[in-house]
């Protein structure tokens, strides 16, 4: 090795013990900064969200406006008119498809909620109001309120927000029917309010019973319930299968509930509605609880007393 080269060499290795210590502390320098950004990866930080994945990466953050910042809490109002609803312990939403995500950033208690695409770091569109009941509908919808206040769905997918049904209704909601499959909501057929009247609907907007003044608080395959001051039965065609004035009414397995404005509590049989249980006397105080048992039999308790077990037929 000629003099040139050896010292050539020994400058490469004189430059490389200098610079690889650098270089390390560049590395660890910089990832303490990424790390102290948000270091006990809490969602809510340093006046932003962040939003972590299944394994805890960092996938996005939102810069938050307001001091009241979060993921939007859902608005079910579908209690106000006494629809039989799936009730959930889940009131907030949550992060969908680890990219979009219902935010809530408004100076005071109340305001329009920002779906955010986390990816593309965008709004996509404000709403009034969102719901899901918590458990989620089937196709991954969305029953939302638009700025006018008007109801429509949405579908949120992988990569985009589609418009389902139009925001033209007054209300939009779901009975309690949880898909088996899915252990969501079914969304084959929406409880809908529009000008003033009731029906039933599907995506394409088809409307399945007559239009009524009443709200429609549950439904089978042949007739639904609506409710005012009382309950009432109808068919589809909006012909009205029971005379009389009856406090509460419930579908349960192939069966009806009844309470009457007597007070008394009985079972219909679901298509012919005749009796199939004993007729029991009960107050306002009354603590009913109908269910299917373990042995799939329906079972009435009242005020916590077993009072007769019913085989399904």
């Amino acid at each position: 090795m000629n003099k040139y080269k050896k010292g050539a060499l020994i400058i490469s290795i004189i430059l490389l013990v200098i610079t690889l210590p650098l270089t390390v502390m560049g590395i660890i320098y910089n990832k303490e900064i990424k790390n102290v950004d948000n270091p006990s990866k809490l969602f809510h930080y340093d006046n932003k969200l962040y939003f972590y994945n299944e394994v805890g990466d960092l996938i996005g953050n939102y810069k938050c406006n307001f001091k009241n910042c979060s993921y939007a809490k859902q608005t079910i109002d579908d209690e106000e008119y006494n629809i039989n609803y799936y009730k959930s312990d889940i009131s907030d939403t949550k992060l969908i498809n680890n990219r979009y995500a219902f935010i809530a950033d408004y100076k005071d208690n109340v305001g329009l909620i920002n779906l955010y695409d986390i990816k593309d770091n965008k709004s996509v569109a404000m709403y009034k109001s969102v719901k899901n009941y918590g458990v989620g509908i089937n196709n991954n919808y969305y029953i939302v309120a638009g700025v006018t206040g008007k109801y429509g769905v949405i579908e949120i997918s992988n990569s985009e927000v589609k418009t389902i049904l139009p925001f033209t209704y007054d209300f939009i909601g779901l009975q309690n029917d949880i898909d088996l499959e899915t252990n969501k909501i079914s969304s084959d057929t929406f409880i809908v309010k529009k000008d003033n009247t009731w029906f039933l609907t599907d995506v394409n907007e088809a409307i399945f019973t007559e239009k009524m003044l009443n709200p429609i608080v549950d439904f089978d395959t042949k007739t639904f319930i609506t409710k005012n001051d009382n309950y009432n039965l109808y068919n589809y065609n909006g012909t009205l299968r029971l005379n009389g004035s009856y406090k509460y009414l419930n579908y349960i397995s192939k069966y009806i509930e009844v309470k009457d404005i007597n007070n008394n509590y009985y079972i219909l049989d679901g298509n012919t509605l005749s009796i199939v249980s004993n007729t029991f006397a009960t107050n306002d105080e009354s603590v009913i609880e109908t269910t299917v048992n373990s042995d799939n039999k329906l079972e009435i308790k009242i005020d916590n007393e077993i009072k007769q077990t019913i085989d399904i037929l």
